[in-house]
């Protein structure tokens, strides 16, 4: 059991890039962890990180890690709660 604060998700997503002459397909593999800490009742902060693997129609493969810090502050505004938050992510080229 990963816990309340922790998660693991997969996705994968097909894309097509139309650019003249021909188009670009592109297949992405994600997979993704992260962890969650409430500081206060309006202030959180989490970790991400995503190791993703995009493989081109020339069977070009790139892997690529991304590691998201966020701070997220709820914002009440009437009935509506919307959540500013402020992020850095760097990117690593593991080539």
């Amino acid at each position: 059991m990963l816990g309340p604060r922790l998660y693991v998700g997969v996705s994968y997503l097909r894309e097509t890039t139309r650019k003249s002459p021909a188009s670009l397909q592109e297949n992405r593999f994600t997979l993704e962890a992260g962890w969650k800490v409430d500081l206060s009742k309006t202030l959180s902060f989490d970790a991400r990180a995503r190791n993703e693997i995009r493989v081109f129609e020339d069977n070009l493969a790139e892997d690529h890690l991304r590691l998201r810090l966020r701070l997220v502050q709820k914002l009440a505004l009437g009935a509506r709660t919307f959540k500013a938050f402020l992020a850095v992510e760097p990117f690593a080229n593991l080539r």
